[in-house]
């Protein structure tokens, strides 16, 4: 199976490298839950939280698809701060698109190494 992100009996998966990524593994991170069936949203210890999704709205390979795919070899990642609000994650928007599973997970890595008081986004 090739590299990217997979839904698959209710569990999502990261593909990186030919391995399988356990997110529960990777530090600072508390929670993994479904999200839509095409994405998870990852909760951070420091609050913070990561989303990635991979539907055909979502800047994505599978953003043109004209039927459900559960698996995309890239995905859409945001980052909701303390107050609920996206996160500015480049010079132009709060979502960085198609995005790999090596760059999913620095991103994880990048925003779960944040303090809490640095982590607000007022």
């Amino acid at each position: 199976m090739q590299d990217g992100f997979i839904l698959d009996n209710g569990k999502t998966f990261f593909r990186n490298s030919g391995q399988n990524i356990s997110l529960h593994t990777l530090d600072g991170v508390v929670s993994v839950s479904s999200a839509n069936g095409y994405g998870c949203n990852i909760g951070l210890s420091n609050g913070l939280s990561v989303s990635v999704q991979w539907n055909s709205f979502n800047y994505c390979s599978n953003r043109h698809a004209t039927t459900p795919n559960p698996f995309s070899p890239d995905a859409e990642v945001a980052v909701v701060g303390l107050n609920g609000n996206l996160m500015q994650l480049s010079d132009y928007d709060s979502v960085l698109g198609w995005q790999s599973p090596s760059d999913v997970i620095s991103i994880i890595q990048k925003y779960a190494s944040l303090k809490n008081q640095v982590a607000h986004n007022d």
